[in-house]
């Protein structure tokens, strides 16, 4: 019964801190590389536990015959966990202030000692500033950086939240928006003045999105973009995009899309679509 209520857990309650998204359930894709494989860790101590409470269950019976009366009890305490050793080891770390990790890892727990926790924090900003962060892969050749107080500017929603899904547009002079997923990126593509009064669609010079097993800003005319997914952004149903058609085509097969989509077939309609089933 524990086991079970354990994987309700980890799909209703837990993965939405994993995925940062209150609508993706999927108990498999915390195993995969975008989020740090940490569904091993959590899986791994759930069939441990499983294991060894199993383990438990099957010997008690036995400790009522004669000769095994010294024997099973010793067993057992040698199986069973010292819950004040456990809890002393684990480490809830919900709060990077001063930090733009606060946004990404939330919760993240560690079973480890201090030395080994100081230096897996060390890796985790390395990863996150070289990496998820996108304000960290900024070159000089016109990516701004993403700051806290940038909002996307056709829905209003403050970018650095979502990390995973951010995508940008530079202009002519300079200037640069952020957005929260692709599809808006190509609704103020597709109506430019509307939600910039004064700029046109021409007087774009770069467009970038992040792909999506790499976690990390690629240009968005070469890449692929699947449509149709399982997997929702914060703005529901997405243009998921990719930096090469394998990606693509492996995650098409593994979420059961729809299709695979290049830049410029990419239209109005089709984010109108997306909006439809959102």
């Amino acid at each position: 019964m524990a086991f079970f209520v354990s994987i309700v857990a980890i799909i209703s309650c837990i993965s939405l801190y994993i995925y940062e998204l209150p609508t993706h359930h999927c108990p498999f894709c915390i195993i995969m590389q975008e989020y740090d494989y940490i569904g091993y860790l959590l899986y791994v101590l759930l069939f441990g536990a499983v294991v060894a409470g199993g383990g438990i269950a099957v010997l008690i019976p036995f400790r009522e015959i004669e000769s095994l009366r010294t024997a099973i009890p010793a067993l057992l305490k040698k199986t069973r966990i010292d819950l004040n050793r456990v809890l002393h080891g684990f480490r809830i770390h919900s709060d990077l202030s001063n930090c733009d990790l606060q946004s990404h890892y939330v919760s993240k727990v560690t079973l480890m000692t201090d030395r080994s926790r100081r230096n897996c924090l060390r890796v985790l900003a390395a990863l996150a500033l070289s990496r998820i962060v996108p304000g960290s892969v900024a070159e000089a050749a016109n990516r701004a950086v993403l700051k806290k107080t940038d909002r996307c500017p056709v829905c209003g929603m403050f970018v650095h939240k979502y990390p995973k899904w951010v995508a940008q547009i530079v202009f002519k002079d300079g200037t640069s928006y952020f957005y929260d997923g692709a599809k808006d990126m190509f609704k103020h593509i597709f109506d430019t003045s509307k939600y910039t009064p004064g700029k046109t669609a021409d007087q774009i010079v770069a467009i970038y999105v992040t792909d999506y097993y790499e976690v990390e800003l690629i240009e968005a005319k070469p890449a692929f973009y699947v449509i149709g997914s399982d997997v929702l952004g914060p703005m529901s149903h997405e243009l998921l995009p990719f930096k090469d058609q394998e990606s693509a085509q492996e995650f098409l097969e593994d979420h059961k899309d729809t299709k695979i989509l290049r830049f410029q077939d990419v239209t109005p309609a089709v984010i109108e679509s997306l909006d439809r089933r959102s």
